[in-house]
């Protein structure tokens, strides 16, 4: 993934990081019951154990999220917009997943449009709870071409719902140019205690 700003070491933190979780957790948890299942109890104590799996993620990994997003595309249903944005990070616009999918009461959207222009903003902040949607499906053994829905592992996909409390005009936040991702010294002659406390190695 491109570096960004915001720290994805949480699930919460943003899609990407939601996904990249539940893949590790399914590898740890998972491996060592296919090959026990495969030899000891067969099949269908494997698909079994995923459905008890996946129901327990869903669980475990629903979490309040506040997440920076832009506006992807929005509809009008009734009293309710349905809007479809991207998870971003507010400073260099990284994509941080797919493009996901809410729905906003009239009221809610129009905290989106500015006042004297009566456009969509850019940059939003989105507080609220992201629900897992891990569903087994003994039809998908590969990641494929399109990967849609997320491939978690063998046998199951990834999908999730997103609950909007507040969603509303943002700017960055402020950050310290000194945690900037990218950001590598220029000075050849830095002194070498800091080169050795980087992590790098070298």
């Amino acid at each position: 993934p491109e570096p960004a700003w915001v720290d994805e070491t949480e699930p919460d933190a943003s899609p990407r990081a939601l996904l990249a979780a539940l893949q590790n957790a399914f590898e740890d948890a998972m491996a060592e019951r296919e090959a026990a299942a495969a030899i000891e109890r067969g099949h269908e104590a494997y698909v079994r154990s995923l459905g008890r799996w996946a129901q327990r993620m869903n669980r475990e990994y629903r979490k309040p999220i506040d997440w920076y997003v832009v506006l992807v595309e929005g509809a009008v249903d009734g009293h309710w917009r349905r809007v479809r944005l991207q998870a971003v990070d507010p400073h260099n616009r990284v994509e941080l997943g797919r493009p996901f999918v809410v729905e906003l009461s009239n009221q809610q959207f129009r905290a989106l449009t500015r006042e004297d222009e009566r456009r969509t903003v850019d940059l939003m902040r989105l507080r609220g709870a992201v629900h897992p949607q891990l569903q087994p499906n003994l039809d998908r053994i590969e990641r494929g071409v399109f990967d849609n829905p997320p491939y978690i592992g063998r046998y199951m996909e990834f999908d999730y719902t997103v609950d909007v409390r507040s969603l509303v005009p943002a700017q960055p936040p402020e950050v310290d140019p000194e945690d900037d991702p990218e950001d590598t010294p220029d000075d050849p002659d830095a002194d070498s205690s800091d080169a050795s406390d980087d992590g790098s190695g070298s």
